[in-house]
Order: C-alpha cells, then structure tokens, then sequence
C-alpha cells in the first residue's frame, strides 16, 4: 500500500468509523507526523488500557491499575498481562487487586496450609488452636520470657502429639 498524499511506502494505516462506514486511511510515517495525525499517546498501549479500564470498568479497576510496587518497579497491569509478581512487597501493594484473586481461586483469604499426613486428625479447630501457641511461643522468646517459652513449648508438644504424653 502506498501513502494517501505521497507515493512512499504505508506504514500508518488509520481505521475510522464514521457513521457506520469504516474508512481506512494509509499514509507513511513522515506525512503522518507532518500532518500530526499521530499523538505520542496513541503508541501507548499501557496509557491506552489504563484509559479504557477507567471508563468502562469503574473507579476501584482504575486505581489499580495505577498501583506501582515502589520496591521493584512493577506495575499491576504487567502483573495482570504475566501473572507474576516482581517481590515479596508486591502481596501489600496489590492488596485490593490480589485479595479477591486469591479468595476465587483458594476459596479463602487465609492460609490454612497442609494437614500433615503422619497426623490427619490435625485439623480445624486444633491446627488453630497450635498455630496460636506458636505464635505465642514466637513472642515469649522475642521477649527473652524464656519460663513462658519453656511452658508454651510443652504445651505445643502435648497439642501436637497427644499420643505420647
């Protein structure tokens, strides 16, 4: 195809609907910028998705879509368009975006992790219950209650092995 207004090679080939007739105009690079038929922002795809989420999908997707992770420069849309992350920090600061990804795939927003197979009656209500003794065993050692430490380690022992004791 050869440029509307010169005879040079199209490599521009600008489609518009006008009244329901689509018309397609073919012009080279240089008669395009001549003519400013081209805005910086039309090669901008990132620029252009962002626009159009805000417009038809609604203010929380617009906002997303903007969220930047300060820590390794990745944006929620790359993230969306790979699927993966760039770091750790991301999970914060794509909270509002990865909360209900999590939630459809995972069927809960909370972590619940594998019931061990040398002990399958670990499970609800006592995985709970052990979870908090090890958090709490956590925090007494940090806090140098080496007493506390030792009583909740023995409780941590009688919950997750029963048998035993």
């Amino acid at each position: 195809m050869i440029c509307k207004y010169c005879s040079k090679p199209a490599t521009i080939h600008l489609t518009d609907i006008v009244g329901g007739q689509k018309k397609i105009t073919n012009i080279c690079k240089e008669c395009a910028e001549a003519k400013q038929l081209l805005k910086q922002s039309d090669n901008d795809l990132p620029g252009i998705l962002q626009g159009l989420i805000s417009k038809h999908i609604g203010k929380e997707a617009d906002e997303l879509s903007k969220l930047v992770c300060p820590d390794c420069g990745t944006r929620y849309m790359d993230f969306r368009a790979q699927g993966r992350l760039g770091c750790p920090k991301d999970y914060n600061h794509f909270k509002l975006g990865l909360e209900p990804l999590i939630e459809k795939i995972q069927h809960s927003k909370k972590h619940l992790g594998k019931i061990p197979k040398r002990n399958p009656d670990l499970s609800g209500k006592r995985s709970d219950e052990i979870l908090k003794i090890r958090q709490e065993l956590k925090k007494a050692i940090e806090l140098e209650s080496y007493e506390e430490a030792a009583r909740l380690r023995d409780l941590l022992r009688e919950k997750e092995n029963p048998d035993e004791f």
